[in-house]
Order: structure tokens, then C-alpha cells, then sequence
């Protein structure tokens, strides 16, 4: 029987700074917060956005490479955890889908 999710991707950077430590940290205890079962977080090689390059020299490790973090959740939950993210960091770029699992 298939369940009818939604999968949620937030782009960002290392860089990004949250209000009290590193935005990924806040926004993964965001997720925790509102039952989110799990959540992966993809790290870019490379990777550019409206403002220009993120620097993503693998031979400098700038330390503000491109990052994703990606999870799913029934739709509700999906969208009440994305509105919480985007109350605590305007302007976070989250993209979302209706998506099933196959079981």
C-alpha cells in the first residue's frame, strides 16, 4: 500500500548562521521538534545561487560549500515543519512535492 508524503529540500550553505549557532544545527532540532522521522543532509561539490558562486574549491575547503537537507513527512507535518523553518530564517529557499512511498 502506498502513503502519500511530502519531500522537502532546503538549500543553504555552511556558512549560514542561525540566531544562536550554525543554521543546520537549529534547523535539524526544528525537524526534531515537530516529530520529523529523519532527515539527510547533502553536502555540494559546487554549486552557485542568485548572489554568485559558492566557493567550493575542494583544494581550499572554504568551509561555505552549498548544502541540502532533505527529508519527508505526511503532508501536514511536512508543512507545519516548513513553516517553522521559515519563521525562524526568512527567505530560506525550501522547495516541496507530493511524493508516495511504495511499500
Amino acid at each position: 500500500m502506498d502513503e502519500d508524503v511530502t519531500l522537502v529540500r532546503v538549500y543553504f550553505t555552511e556558512a549560514d548562521v542561525g540566531l544562536k549557532k550554525r543554521l543546520i544545527d537549529e534547523l535539524v532540532e526544528i525537524l526534531h521538534q515537530h516529530a520529523v522521522g529523519g532527515a539527510t543532509v547533502f553536502r555540494g561539490v559546487s554549486g552557485y545561487g542568485g548572489h554568485g558562486t559558492a566557493q567550493a574549491d575542494l583544494l581550499h575547503l572554504s568551509g561555505n560549500l552549498p548544502l541540502t537537507l532533505e527529508f519527508f513527512a505526511p503532508p501536514n507535518w511536512a508543512e507545519t515543519a516548513i513553516e517553522a523553518m521559515r519563521r525562524h530564517k526568512p527567505g530560506l529557499h525550501v522547495v516541496s512535492w507530493r511524493a508516495a512511498i511504495r511499500r
